[in-house]
């Protein structure tokens, strides 16, 4: 079956043309030869940790930033990539217990 997530990318550091280059790689391997001119894809993509992982290491010089969007209306997160290393953080949006005091 699969779950949908919006992917956007957006270079935060290093040369543009490489990541050009990077999010071509990612059109040949999601058969979307449409992504490199707007940065976003909406797509139930199995691999993306791995392949995303792999587009680090192929491209050192850049830090880029990958946002996820998924289809459950709490599923927000961004990836920081660098050099094969990633920093993840997820949205947590707070319960009513949580901040009951400050609207009280």
């Amino acid at each position: 079956m699969g779950y949908y997530t919006t992917y956007s990318l957006t270079l935060e550091e290093g040369p543009r043309e490489q990541f050009q280059r990077m999010l071509e790689d990612i059109d040949a391997m999601m058969g979307d030869n449409e992504m490199s001119s707007f940065e976003s894809i909406n797509a139930k993509w199995y691999s993306y940790e791995t392949d995303i992982k792999q587009l680090s290491l192929k491209y050192p010089d850049i830090i880029f930033r990958v946002n996820g969007d998924g289809e459950d209306s709490d599923d927000l997160w961004q990836d920081f990539w660098h050099a094969g290393k990633c920093f993840s953080e997820k949205v947590h949006f707070a319960s009513l217990s949580e901040i009951r005091d400050k609207i009280s």
